[in-house]
């Protein structure tokens, strides 16, 4: 047989083998994985702006700005924080912040000091309550666009200077120069009410690192003066960490489920502590629209286990938890991302929309105080708004009228005397017709 014709014979058993020995390595050989959606798009795009945008593009920034875009488009919740927004939010969930020590409010065309923190910068350089500030770093207050842009004013590096120039209520006129700092900023506020009702109030402005630490000191206070009742003031409450709404929770309750979360991966229930230091005290919670997030979880245990009625209006209805992370491919970018969503101990889940498969169309997410008060007017809004800053002030100026604050001097608060009149045994004075 011909040399050539035995080559042509051969060859389609070579292809054979060849064909079947490429298929079995094929096989032994893992397939790359698909991309995911939008991985491709992401790839054209980066390729795009690199190739093509008029200047040589900053790519890290482009990549943050992607990844924010990314968080945001999940829901309203989860977010990408730069490094300074990280350090920032780290530091606010701390309860600290770098400063001069105080809280301000507009009050009629004037920015007044509505609360100064105990030994911080301002406290230390003589300036108090109900001070008006004129001016900082030589200008004028009202040049500000924004509050934001003023709280840059006063907020600042820690060792950097600012000066103020204040008013004080008598009409005299004084200049500080005050060195910026790290200072603490209380979550938790009492006093004990006036007259002989022994009622106190506390008022938890937010749930941080430091709060239930702040709870404890404030209960011990109070009882120390007598308390035999208290009014928890959640209103304006927007929540936090969960864990300190639980810690909480464990000060009222004993053994009982305080919230589950359920989130794709992990569901976990959390249980009040053998002993409360405070489970046969007589409470009333008051709450309102922006009462969210872990003042949610806290109302709904206490209200579902019976152990304090809620009074005021509607929640705001955040049902969902945010794990916080430290992304590992940027040094100093951190995320918030929806990761659960968090029931009630009686399986209630208050959340608006986020992440509800079936959402019901008339379905307004929150918890329904089992009192619903008639709402405050604008103006008694931002009076109870200042009495609540001006709680560590002593029980006769929280009583009395101030003009510089702008509050009558026979006003009170309607929904603090409704939560005291319950715990008297009383009906709350009915304010309707208003």
């Amino acid at each position: 047989m011909p040399r050539d014709r035995v080559l042509a014979f051969l060859s389609p058993l070579v292809l054979v083998a060849l064909a079947v020995g490429v298929l079995a390595a094929v096989r032994e050989r893992p397939l790359p994985p698909p991309a995911a959606p939008g991985e491709t798009l992401y790839r054209e795009l980066m390729e795009l702006v690199e190739a093509n945008y008029v200047v040589q593009p900053d790519l890290e920034r482009a990549v943050l700005g992607a990844g924010a875009g990314l968080m945001t488009s999940l829901d309203r919740h989860s977010r990408l924080y730069t490094p300074a927004e990280w350090e920032e939010h780290r530091r606010d969930a701390a309860g600290a912040f770098v400063g001069i020590g105080i809280a301000t409010l507009e009050l009629d065309g004037r920015l007044v000091i509505m609360d100064v923190l105990p030994k911080g910068p301002a406290e230390l350089a003589g300036i108090g309550p109900l001070d008006t500030i004129r001016s900082i770093d030589g200008r004028e207050w009202e040049s500000f666009p924004d509050v934001r842009e003023l709280a840059r004013g006063l907020s600042g590096v820690s060792g950097s200077e600012v000066r103020l120039g204040i008013q004080k209520p008598d009409g005299s006129e004084q200049v500080h120069l005050l060195k910026r700092r790290l200072v603490d900023e209380p979550s938790v506020r009492g006093a004990l009410l006036g007259g002989n009702s022994r009622v106190g109030w506390i008022v938890v402005t937010a749930f941080r690192r430091n709060t239930v630490s702040g709870l404890d000191a404030e209960l011990s206070r109070l009882r120390s003066l007598g308390m035999q009742s208290l009014v928890l003031d959640l209103r304006g409450n927007r929540g936090g960490l969960l864990e300190a709404a639980v810690a909480m929770a464990g000060r009222f309750l004993e053994r009982v489920v305080i919230v589950t979360t359920r989130g794709r991966n992990e569901e976990r229930s959390f249980r009040a502590p053998p002993q409360a230091s405070d489970a046969k005290l007589p409470l009333v919670v008051l709450v309102d629209r922006n009462t969210a997030s872990a003042a949610e979880v806290l109302a709904g245990a206490l209200e579902d286990h019976a152990r304090a009625p809620l009074l005021g209006e509607r929640t705001y209805g955040k049902g969902v938890v945010q794990t916080e992370l430290d992304l590992d491919s940027v040094t100093g970018v951190g995320v918030k991302l929806t990761t659960a969503h968090y029931f009630t101990p009686s399986g209630r889940c208050i959340e608006k929309d986020i992440g509800l498969p079936e959402l019901e169309p008339d379905r307004v997410g929150g918890l329904c105080p089992l009192l619903v008060l008639p709402p405050l007017r604008p103006e008694e809004s931002r009076w109870a708004e200042i009495r609540r800053s001006r709680i560590r002030w002593t029980t006769e100026a929280l009583a009395a009228g101030d003009p510089a604050s702008g509050i009558p001097a026979d006003w009170k608060d309607p929904w603090l005397a409704a939560a005291t009149e319950l715990l008297l045994g009383r009906a709350p004075e009915d304010r309707g017709g208003r």
